[in-house]
C-alpha cells in the first residue's frame, strides 16, 4: 500500500493499511527533515478533526494511492502547525 503525501511537492511513502497517522507523520517528518504538529482531516462532508492520531489507515477508510495535502499555517512560525486533508 502506498499514500501520498504534498508539501509542495510530492512524496510518496510505503505504508501497510495497520499504520497509525501517527507513525505515517512520522515517516514523512524522517523522509523530509520536517518537523510539524500534525491535525488530521477526515474526508467527511463536516471536514471534522481527529484529534486522536491513532485510528490505522484501514480505520479510517484511506485506499491505496491515496493523496494527502499539508497545509503549513506560518502564523505561528514556520513548521509550527500543519493540517492534512484527505483529497477526494
Amino acid at each position: 500500500m502506498r499514500i501520498r503525501i504534498k508539501l509542495v511537492r510530492t512524496t510518496e511513502l510505503e505504508v501497510s493499511k495497520g499504520d497509525t497517522i501517527k507513525s505515517v507523520l512520522r515517516s514523512f517528518e524522517t523522509k523530509e527533515g520536517a518537523r510539524l504538529s500534525h491535525r488530521m482531516v477526515k474526508r467527511m462532508s463536516t471536514s471534522e478533526l481527529i484529534r486522536n492520531l491513532n485510528p490505522s489507515l484501514e480505520e479510517l477508510g484511506i485506499e491505496d494511492g491515496e493523496l494527502f495535502q499539508v497545509h503549513l499555517d506560518f502564523r505561528n512560525g514556520i513548521n509550527k502547525d500543519a493540517s492534512y486533508n484527505q483529497i477526494c
